[in-house]
């Protein structure tokens, strides 16, 4: 993990810079935040005929069942546990939400009927997650900061760039000035390309099978199966990872173009990290937005430990010649780099290319020998959509649908334009689209080694230029640029409705590890405002929002920090049950670290054994525990032949000791008895007695003689 980090430090004077920065941007939406928690209170209030200060919320889940939003504080719950966020509330009570369900005239919401998942019969009570009056307190404090210090500058444009065309620059060039401007396109929602990112590498290959290997060597499995989608008719293919590495290599594909997506290996969510994943990190241009561990402007770096996590990457695509990334967006921004291509994927590739009907575009197929493209001159053509472009694109879209094909056939049903992910627009489409709507993408070739920024909320494609490639992309989320992404005109004017609803979709929707929603970003305002004049309180004791004590906090800490993937599975909130659990585990780690195995019964191994099997039952991760305690077990209590041998070998050398030191012992008495022999003999003869038994007879007698 060290090694990630070294070479990218924020200094004090741009720590403090871009504190003002969030807190600037992010203000307002807290404010906005603070106002809808305010008048949900006040009508539970009245609902319940008391006062704000009276109220007295329970607290429980953190996902909505209508619309799959992540939320971290307010929200409404029945008994039968069906959960609301506020906006989904707000829509409810002004009549936005289809179905018949409607609010009460006193603002009071009824549990939905069966058909949206509720029980019919109950009422949705205002509960919270956070501690009271949490979002207040923060509030007051930044806004103490916010009148005192206006600072902060929005970024100015640098003249040395031209504002028509798209911002880039080659990696080598990047000098610190080169932020502003950045920070000046960024914050307009426009893509952004860093060129020959790879010249920071230490020279790593990245051919799939290298990495494969490096994979294995990590993983220690030689099959590993993945899913990836054969292009021609969009199905899913399950095959071995080596296969899949090997046909890119090869280009042994018969009859599949096949690309794997969106692919994270299994020992990078246990926190080691494949020398792949770490060259790519060390290759991220402008660190202060896409380092993954300190990127002071990364919005997922400074979620405390009591949030919910999103899984920001890297993750990677390895695509055959010929595929399609078809439209779609991503609910925080990416960066996406270029690692590898290879023209044999497809120059080996004898598929016929499928025949498009209705005057379509040629999704996919390969080419011949001759259509070779040079990696250096474009191996991908990416289209990127600006947001407040997005009505228009689905408008467009939903009209001219039967013209598009997906799987083979004409796309008959459309549940959302974008998030559907069945259209590719070719040329034509393009042309049709500037002509009826006066709105075009950005177009652009990737070459090798070129990194690729993507603002949150733009829809974008990209097609494989009949040529094998492989890219590894990070998600981060810019919490500078968010109040702008969510006062666009685009699909961020109504993030809740736009990015998490489940309603009329083919069920996208939010999933658990991948929270991208807007709250999340108002986490990150606590520490933001510590550097310019104020100092949120940590309470001592609290770990993940719950007060385990000091001593507690500690050695979990120090399980997290060594072993993360422990607590990866938890969804850890502040609820009773979590304190006596947490302490539990706690007084666990503290026996397991003490005990000494010289004196380890196998009965008290045994009860620790049960102790894991208890906490990996509610979701903890103690496989590293378990392996330790089964290596005592072999070694100590075991029949294995090798530790019999260690045995009766210690056992001869522990009675070879004994005897070395006796014979020591008595070789020490001897000595003891000629020195006080030699003691006795100068005493009855002088001192001279030995030179004269080993000299002559008349020594010392005569002088000179």
């Amino acid at each position: 993990m060290q090694d990630m980090q070294q070479g990218y430090s924020c200094s004090e004077p741009n720590k403090i810079k871009y504190s003002k920065q969030i807190l600037y941007e992010v203000f307002p939406l807290v404010t906005r935040l603070n106002e809808d928690q305010l008048m949900e209170k006040e009508i539970e209030a009245k609902l319940k005929g008391a006062s704000i200060l009276e109220l007295e919320l329970q607290d429980a889940d953190v996902f909505c069942d209508n619309c799959g939003s992540y939320f971290f504080d307010l929200y409404r719950s029945c008994a039968c546990g069906y959960v609301l966020c506020l906006v989904c509330c707000r829509e409810l009570r002004d009549g936005q939400l289809k179905g018949g369900w409607k609010a009460c005239i006193d603002g009071g919401i009824p549990c939905p009927p069966k058909d949206f998942g509720g029980c019919n019969d109950g009422t949705l009570d205002l509960k919270r997650i956070m501690c009271v009056d949490w979002i207040v307190n923060i509030l007051e404090k930044a806004n103490r900061v916010y009148k005192i210090d206006n600072g902060y500058d929005d970024p100015q444009t640098c003249m040395e760039f031209n504002e028509s065309c798209l911002f880039s620059l080659s990696a080598k060039d990047i000098q610190p000035q080169h932020m502003q401007h950045f920070r000046s396109r960024w914050s307009k929602g426009e893509p952004i390309i860093v060129h020959d990112v790879l010249s920071a590498s230490s020279g790593l290959s990245w051919e799939p099978m290298v990495l494969w290997r490096a994979f294995r060597d990590k993983t220690k499995k030689d099959n590993y199966d993945v899913n990836a989608i054969n292009c021609l008719d969009w199905s899913k293919v399950t095959i071995n990872l080596s296969k899949f590495c090997k046909g890119y290599s090869e280009g042994q594909v018969k009859k599949r173009i096949l690309k794997l997506e969106d692919w994270q290996p299994c020992c990078l969510q246990q926190g080691e990290w494949p020398c792949h994943f770490i060259e790519f990190v060390k290759c991220l241009p402008f660190k202060d937005y896409t380092s993954p561990h300190n990127g002071y402007l990364n919005m997922a770096v400074k979620l405390p430990d009591l949030s919910s996590k999103p899984n920001m990457g890297p993750k990677m695509d390895i695509a055959y010649g010929g595929s399609v990334t078809k439209l779609h967006y991503e609910k925080s921004d990416t960066v996406n780099i270029m690692t590898h291509t290879n023209s044999a994927s497809t120059t080996l590739n004898k598929t016929k290319i499928v025949k498009q009907e209705h005057g379509d575009q040629h999704e996919v197929g390969p080419q011949s020998q001759q259509d070779v493209v040079d990696p250096m001159e474009g191996v991908a053509l990416w289209d990127i959509f600006q947001r407040q472009d997005v009505p228009k694109l689905e408008e467009y879209l939903r009209k001219h649908s039967a013209k598009f094909r997906h799987t083979g056939c004409s796309v008959e049903q459309v549940f959302h334009p974008i998030h559907d992910r069945t259209f590719y627009l070719n040329m034509e489409h393009k042309r049709k689209l500037k002509e009826e709507f006066g709105i075009e993408p950005w177009t652009f070739k990737q070459k090798l080694g070129d990194a690729v920024f993507i603002p949150a909320g733009c829809p974008y494609q990209v097609r494989n230029l009949k040529i094998g490639k492989m890219l590894i992309y990070a998600l981060d989320c810019a919490v500078s640029e968010l109040s702008r992404f969510m006062e666009s005109n685009g699909p961020t004017e109504d993030l809740h409705d736009q990015l998490t609803n489940d309603n009329d979709t083919n069920g996208w929707k939010c999933e658990s590890d991948n929270p991208q929603d807007t709250s999340s970003v108002f986490l990150a305002l606590s520490p933001s405002i510590d550097h310019p004049h104020a100092t949120i309180e940590d309470p001592e004791g609290l770990w993940r929002g719950i007060a385990v004590g000091q001593l507690e906090k500690e050695v979990l800490q120090a399980v997290e920090d060594r072993y993360p993937q422990t607590f990866q599975g938890l969804q850890i909130h502040p609820k009773p049950h979590w304190l006596s659990t947490l302490k539990a585990f706690h007084d666990f780690i503290k026996s397991f670290i003490q005990k000494s195995v010289r004196e380890l019964e196998e009965d008290e191994l045994t009860s620790l054994e049960t102790d894991i099997d208890f906490f990996e039952m509610i979701k903890f991760d103690l496989s590293w525990a378990r392996n330790r305690l089964h290596m005592v077990r072999n070694l100590k209590f075991g029949n294995d032949p090798l530790r019999l041998e260690l045995v009766e070998a210690s056992t001869r050398t522990e009675r070879a000791r004994v005897e070395f030191e006796r014979a020591r012992l008595e070789y020490d008495r001897a000595i003891d008895a000629r020195n006080t022999k030699l003691h006795e003999m100068a005493q009855k003869y002088g001192s001279e007695y030995d030179d004269v038994l080993n000299g002559e007879l008349g020594f010392g007698m005569v002088p000179g003689y």
